[in-house]
């Protein structure tokens, strides 16, 4: 069998990277999203990223990429946005709009949970036992350093968490369509798909939004919002297609921390132990990419005589 050891490294450079955005990105949308209908933030939001992304397949070589998928193709593309593109997106930001920023980041980031168990069942992948354990410590480490209250879950809390199941089927199911797709056509169909579907609730329940309507305050929020989310969804979908599904969302979690470090930042100190949570999560995202690359090793070495 041969080992991509060095896709696999680029592979956890973007999944970190996705994480990072990530993280920056749900702390941003809390205070971007209460200045908009959440429903109608998110349409809009993942309209101008479908946009963004088909204007730049159509100017670089990839644009024959998109003339040249097939029937099977374009039933992946609208089958990952109907599962992942809409509802998800739906259920999150109005979770978003009634949670506390650094629960709901946590909660997100727990997609690793239903998405690795769902790759270990569909795909047949698994994660050495101690990569399981650095995912392990990762989400405990997670948990302290958010202070999240489990018993505490409200409707907005388990709306994210319903989010968080759907995109974890995505996620399984974009991981075999990126065997034979770039990761760009991936989030385009992801994007473009999601947002007809978001638009076409919105129409029925008559929340079109009045974009003439908008403010400057938020057409600026929602061009920056838009660009995490475009830059979120290139990295993720960069890392899922060289990784393993429970490698990329676990990582994931290491966005649970930035969230929370910058909720921290316009209020109080971190106490002790969620700052031994923070370290726990650098651990487990350390742990993880250095077993994966133990895991390659013991892989190549020829059995003993």
């Amino acid at each position: 069998m041969n080992f991509d050891l060095e896709g696999k490294n680029s592979g956890f450079a973007f999944a970190i990277s996705a994480a990072i955005i990530s993280g920056v990105s749900v702390f941003l949308n809390k205070s971007a999203v209460a200045s908009f209908n959440p429903f109608e933030f998110t349409g809009m939001k993942n309209l101008v990223v479908a946009l963004l992304m088909l204007a730049g397949l159509l100017l670089c070589a990839r644009g024959t990429e998109l003339r040249s998928l097939s029937r099977k193709d374009w039933r992946n593309l609208v089958l990952i946005g109907l599962v992942g593109g809409s509802v998800p997106f739906l259920l999150f930001f109005w979770g978003l709009s009634h949670a506390n920023a650094a629960d709901a980041s946590l909660l997100q980031k727990s997609l690793f949970i239903p998405a690795g168990a769902l790759a270990f069942v569909f795909l047949k992948e698994r994660l050495s036992f101690k990569q399981l354990a650095a995912t392990g410590l990762l989400f405990i480490g997670a948990t302290l350093f958010s202070g999240l209250d489990f018993a505490a879950l409200g409707t907005p809390e388990y709306a994210i968490l319903a989010a968080v199941l759907l995109w974890s089927v995505e996620d399984v199911i974009s991981k075999r369509v990126l065997s034979s797709l770039s990761p760009a056509v991936v989030v385009f169909g992801r994007m473009f798909f999601g947002s007809l579907a978001i638009f076409a609730f919105l129409g029925a329940t008559g929340q079109v939004p009045d974009v003439i309507a908008f403010s400057a305050n938020q057409w600026l929020w929602l061009s920056l919002t838009s660009l995490f989310l475009l830059g979120y969804n290139w990295a993720f979908y960069s890392g899922l297609q060289k990784l393993k599904v429970g490698e990329t969302t676990g990582i994931l979690l290491l966005g649970s921390v930035v969230t929370t470090a910058l909720s921290f930042s316009a209020g109080t100190a971190p106490k002790p132990l969620e700052l031994l949570g923070a370290v726990a999560v650098l651990a487990g995202v350390g742990a993880i990419v250095a077993f994966a690359k133990t895991e390659k090793s013991e892989l190549r070495s020829p059995a003993p005589a």
